[in-house]
């Protein structure tokens, strides 16, 4: 077994360049820093030497996990607790997670509930983060202490930084493991519990949100559950079933895109071969599953977009916004906060700045937002998607003006209040009768309601 771009790759498939391309280009973030800028008290700033950094937040993705859907036609193949699964020392370290609405210890939440239901081939949890993605997210922690290395101190100081996690086993993990290669196992356990907030599942808006908001289930449910809709993927799906012997026809669920992706992912990404006859297929799951992702959440129209995009990131988006706002007026100690969210997260969020390339957010990919100051008092924001400067919406060049930037990202934000009134309202149906033409006197089964219940790849 060898490792290539940083990912583990059985020998079966090593050999393939092909294959090898296609790993790369879709499930690994290769990060624009290195870790020789290590000492670089300008590490991160890219030649604007007179700026001075002064807040920065980033959202990333969780490691590398267990499939959460397996596809038995391609043969299911073994995540052992004892092989792929199992705790990294390096990255233990004493953790308290509470609950940030109601404090005290958090309920599990329906997600991960929906993930206990089974057991997968060897006896690992679907959706339960790996050996090999506590490590992934180590290495994301130490690269943003050598970024940030004159920024950030060494030392643990709960005023420094600010974390925050989805309430998912995986996330709430992988944020312990960004912490642990920030800053030191033996530093944080120093210090005694770290305090991790997770928000319950009905007011959570790390994630594009189905669970509250009537809305986003609608637009989550007809790409999940009505994609033959989307032209060009039934002929897709019948085709990919024929040579899967899958019979939808017949009784069995219809392929989706996003599932079969999953299992491929999970099973290379942790050194199991590709199925050869899923090969000449790559492209067109990628493809087809990407466009799924991002009509989950952005909508399959223009005029959906709009509502879409405000719905899924809009709460979000404007917390960073103040957030970045009480940096500025010098009300706000965090000099850092941490976001450890999902992929679902990072395609909304890409979408809403308009730095979406319809690449799927591999594993420990991370979204920066770094806000600076010049020796005259103007503030500045830059925004990097691993490791890469974006140009972002209504913008012409990386380096913005803060309040150009906050101008730009204000129609993407939304108000709690108008929030509420949207999801409750029939705004769908006015901009998109065809959208809930399939609704109409429909029945749900179990299986159906689960995947419109949980945002699109989760």
């Amino acid at each position: 077994m060898q490792w290539s771009n940083g990912f583990k790759i059985s020998g079966a498939i090593a050999t393939s360049s092909g294959i090898c391309y296609f790993l790369k280009k879709h499930f690994n973030c290769v990060r624009a820093s290195e870790f020789d800028n290590a000492n670089n008290d300008n590490a991160g700033l890219n030649g604007q030497s007179e700026l001075k950094l002064k807040h920065i937040q980033v959202y990333f993705r969780h490691g590398a996990r267990t499939p959460i859907h397996v596809i038995p036609s391609l043969g299911e193949v073994s995540y052992s607790e004892n092989d792929i699964l199992g705790d990294v020392t390096k990255t233990l370290f004493d953790i308290k997670v509470v609950d940030l609405d109601a404090g005290g210890e958090p309920e599990v939440s329906p997600i991960q509930r929906s993930y206990e239901k089974r057991r997968l081939k060897g006896g690992g949890l679907p959706g339960s983060l790996t050996c090999y993605g506590q490590e992934q997210m180590f290495d994301l922690g130490r690269s943003m202490r050598q970024d940030y290395a004159s920024f950030l101190p060494r030392e643990f100081d709960p005023d420094d930084i600010y974390v925050r996690s989805t309430n998912i086993h995986r996330t709430i993990a992988s944020l312990r493991c960004v912490l642990a290669g920030l800053y030191g196992s033996e530093e944080l356990n120093a210090k005694g519990p770290v305090t991790i907030p997770v928000s319950r599942t009905q007011s959570e808006i790390l994630f594009p949100n189905s669970h509250n908001c009537p809305v986003v289930r609608q637009i989550n449910h007809a790409s999940m559950i009505h994609f033959d809709d989307i032209p060009g993927f039934k002929e897709d799906r019948k085709k990919l079933e024929n040579i899967l012997g899958i019979d939808s026809e017949h009784g069995s669920r219809k392929l989706n895109f996003i599932f079969i992706r999953d299992d491929i992912v999970a099973r290379v990404t942790h050194g199991y071969p590709m199925p050869d006859i899923i090969k000449p297929f790559l492209d067109m799951i990628e493809k087809n599953a990407i466009k799924m992702m991002y009509y989950a959440f952005c909508g399959q129209s223009e005029a959906q977009r709009k509502v879409g995009l405000r719905l899924t990131t809009g709460l979000a988006v404007g917390a960073n916004l103040d957030r970045m706002e009480e940096a500025v007026q010098g009300k706000r100690k965090h000099k850092m906060c941490l976001y450890s969210t999902h992929d679902s997260t990072l395609v909304a969020l890409l979408a809403s700045f308009d730095i979406f390339d319809h690449t799927w957010p591999p594993f420990a990919a991370d979204l920066r937002l770094e806000l600076y100051e010049d020796s005259n008092g103007k503030h500045w924001v830059k925004v990097l998607y691993c490791g890469k400067e974006q140009i972002t919406r209504g913008n012409t060049k990386v380096l913005v003006p803060y309040e150009e930037f906050k101008e730009n990202m204000k129609p993407m934000t939304i108000e709690k209040k108008e929030y509420d009134e949207i999801c409750k309202s029939k705004i769908l149906e006015e901009i998109a009768n065809a959208l809930l033409v399939h609704e109409k006197d429909e029945v749900e089964d179990e299986e159906d309601k689960e995947d419109s219940d949980k945002p699109a790849g989760m």
